[in-house]
């Protein structure tokens, strides 16, 4: 099997992570976000842990902003156990969160339908994966080429418009209005790149 790009975790980290995920017992480490430029401290009750494209995450409940998030382990450090325990939820189940979509371990608040358009070779790869549980695909034929409509729900807004912008050219999203934005807004950013990178290389007369 070929090797595929990782978040390595410290031994040590794991050793703190499972004996407080066996243990129920709260934990604290420093920790980096997405948007952050500085590490913040957190203290949370975890859950689960989830393994998504090559890293590991945590589901856990963070006890400042009184909801449950999810935090990569390779970006927490100076993690500690506490002797503080905590109660798991009877009805904790990270499955039921995702809206009964596959995308990965993130997800939103809000379940939606969507709807993606895929083109040429993207059609064999759209078509032929489980992508949901209530999933449905239509073919069309354009330009005398066989094209296919997915179809399905899910709470993984975030993750449902990587997958759309993962095809290029060859796929395009119709619904909800909010995927069809942000996937404007996407390609019109790589265009304004492109156009800026190609402006740099012009020689100056």
């Amino acid at each position: 099997m070929p090797r595929l790009a990782a978040a390595p975790v410290e031994n040590d980290l794991w050793q703190i992570v499972i004996k407080a995920l066996r243990d129920n017992r709260v934990i604290t480490f420093d920790y980096t976000g997405a948007w952050d430029e500085e590490p913040r401290p957190r203290r949370v009750h975890p859950y689960q842990l989830l393994f998504d494209a090559g890293a590991w995450f945590l589901s856990a409940r963070d006890e400042n902003r009184a909801a449950r998030r999810i935090f990569s382990l390779a970006r927490m450090k100076n993690a500690a156990v506490t002797a503080e325990t905590f109660k798991l939820p009877k009805d904790f189940d990270y499955r039921s969160e995702t809206g009964d979509s596959y995308f990965g371990v993130f997800k939103g608040a809000e379940r939606k339908r969507y709807r993606v358009n895929f083109y040429e070779e993207a059609v064999v790869w759209a078509e032929e994966r489980r992508w949901a549980e209530d999933q449905r695909v239509e073919e069309f034929i354009e330009n005398g080429k066989t094209c296919v409509t997915v179809e399905f729900s899910s709470s993984q807004h975030e993750k449902v418009l990587e997958w759309a912008l993962s095809r290029g050219g060859n796929a395009l999203p119709l619904e909800p209005p909010g995927l069809v934005a942000d996937w404007r807004e996407h390609i019109e950013t790589m265009g304004q790149r492109s156009n800026a990178a190609k402006d740099a290389k012009k020689p100056v007369v």
